[in-house]
C-alpha cells in the first residue's frame, strides 16, 4: 500500500507564480503518475476539493470542513477505487467537545482544528484498517499535546491496525509525542523521521512538519518526498511524503 501526507495549501498565493491554479496540472500529474492508494490532504477548501474530485476519477474524495457549518479547510481524504473500499467516515474537532462543530481547545489559535477519521477495507487482503489525518495548531505547543491527546484517546479505542497523517505543526514533531510517552510508543511508530524538511514556504524556508505513523500491523518498506519544481512552480509550500507499507506477517 502507498500513502501520502500532503499539505496541498489553501488556495491563497493569488499574484504569485505558485497560485493554486499554477500548481494544479502538476498536482494531478503527480498523482496518477505515483497512483498512490491512499492520501491525507491537509489544508482542503471546498473548491479544492470539488476539484480534486474532478481531477482524479480513481479516487473517492471525501472530507468535512472545521467551521461551524462544516465548510472551509477539510482534513481531506482520497481513496483509490480499485485498491480501497470506504465502510465509514467521520471527522471530529480538537476540543473538550469533539463533536460540536468548530469547537476548540482553550488556548489555541483562532482557527478550529480537526481530524478525520476513515474505515477501509483493503480489497487485495480483505483487511481492515482505520486512518486518521489532521492538522494540528499552528501556535501554541501546549494546544498541540492536548490535541494529539485526543487523538490518541480514539486511536487507543479501535482494536484495529491504525494510520495516522498530518501537518503536526511544529518544527520538532517528536516533541509533542514525547509529552505523551510511553503510552503513543505502544501505538504507533513514526516511519519518516529521517526524511528531512518537508516544509519549505516555496523554498524559502525549511522544517519538518509533516508525518506518517503506523500501528504494529505494517512495516514500512521506503519512504520519499515529491520534490518536484517546474520553472519555480512547486506542487505545494510543503513536500509530500510518501510510504510504501506492507502487512506484517502472522
Amino acid at each position: 500500500m502507498k500513502l501520502v501526507t500532503f499539505n496541498i495549501r489553501c488556495d491563497c498565493d493569488q499574484g504569485t507564480l505558485n497560485v493554486l491554479e499554477n500548481r494544479k496540472p502538476y498536482i494531478r500529474a503527480k498523482i496518477n503518475e505515483e497512483q498512490p492508494d491512499l492520501i491525507g490532504f491537509q489544508e482542503v477548501q471546498p473548491h479544492v476539493a470539488a476539484w480534486l474530485s474532478r481531477a482524479l476519477p480513481e479516487y473517492t474524495v471525501i472530507g468535512c470542513g472545521r467551521d461551524a457549518d462544516r465548510g472551509g479547510e477539510a482534513m481531506t481524504i482520497a481513496f483509490r477505487k480499485e485498491a480501497l473500499s470506504l465502510l465509514d467516515f467521520h471527522t471530529f474537532w480538537l476540543s473538550e467537545t469533539p463533536e460540536v462543530p468548530a469547537s476548540r481547545f482553550p488556548g489555541q489559535s483562532i482557527f478550529p482544528r480537526i481530524c478525520s477519521r476513515a474505515l477501509f477495507r483493503e480489497e487485495a487482503s480483505g483487511r481492515v484498517f482505520a486512518f486518521y489525518n489532521t492538522h494540528l495548531d499552528h501556535e501554541r505547543r501546549e494546544a498541540r499535546i492536548a490535541q494529539l491527546r485526543l487523538v490518541l484517546e480514539k486511536i487507543k479505542s479501535e482494536s484495529l491496525p491504525v494510520l495516522l497523517t498530518g501537518d503536526f505543526n511544529t518544527t520538532d514533531p517528536q516533541d509533542c509525542v514525547e509529552a505523551l510517552q510511553p503510552e503513543w510508543q505502544e501505538l504507533l511508530q513514526e516511519v519518516t523521521s529521517d526524511v528531512g524538511i518537508t516544509f519549505h514556504g516555496y523554498g524559502q524556508d525549511s522544517m519538518k512538519l509533516d508525518c506518517i505513523f503506523i500501528s504494529p500491523d505494517f512495516t514500512c518498506r521506503g519512504v520519499c518526498k515529491w520534490t518536484d519544481v517546474h520553472s519555480g512552480v512547486y506542487l505545494s509550500d510543503h513536500y509530500p511524503v510518501a510510504a510504501w507499507l506492507d502487512w506484517k506477517q502472522d
